[in-house]
């Protein structure tokens, strides 16, 4: 019987290419993170957003009172969340994970106000839905957020 003793101390190509393009996924990470660092700016439009949806997701839940955010930008760029009674009695709410109603932007914001009814439709102080889109201006950042009419969708 013969016996043929195989050399097993080296790499297949598979195994050397599984390699190599396993370096390189890992190194396009790493370097689409060093190229393109975190924008704080962009945070914040991100943290504006989701609390626009978080307002009209209270709304949604709640057939007694309408849900808003106030943009103001004196004495400090900021917004408020608030409910609105049938009364009119404006109550703030805190913000989801803060200790306030109210959150401080550090970027300048021209004044508005956003309130969502029942059905998350962007709608009037008298409850009225608005005929056109709802446009928040960042002046510092030449940026603006649509909430679009009838569906309060906030791409």
């Amino acid at each position: 019987m013969n016996i043929y003793l195989r050399n097993n101390n080296g790499f297949t190509i598979i195994e050397m290419m599984a390699v190599v393009m396993l370096i390189g996924i890992v190194s396009a990470f790493a370097f689409s993170s060093m190229w393109f660092p975190p924008n704080p700016i962009i945070s914040k439009i991100d943290t504006i957003k989701n609390h626009l949806r978080y307002a009209q997701l209270r709304a949604l839940s709640d057939d007694v009172y309408l849900w808003r955010i106030s943009f103001s930008s004196s004495p400090s760029d900021s917004y408020t969340l608030s409910k609105i009674s049938e009364a009119g009695t404006v109550i703030p709410v805190n913000l989801p994970f803060e200790n306030s109603a109210t959150h401080i932007l550090g970027i300048s914001v021209d004044p508005a106000v956003v309130t969502f009814n029942k059905w998350g439709t962007p709608v009037d102080e008298s409850g009225s839905p608005l005929p056109a889109d709802k446009i928040i201006t960042l002046t510092d950042l030449t940026t603006i957020i649509t909430i679009k009419k009838n569906t309060g969708v906030i791409p």
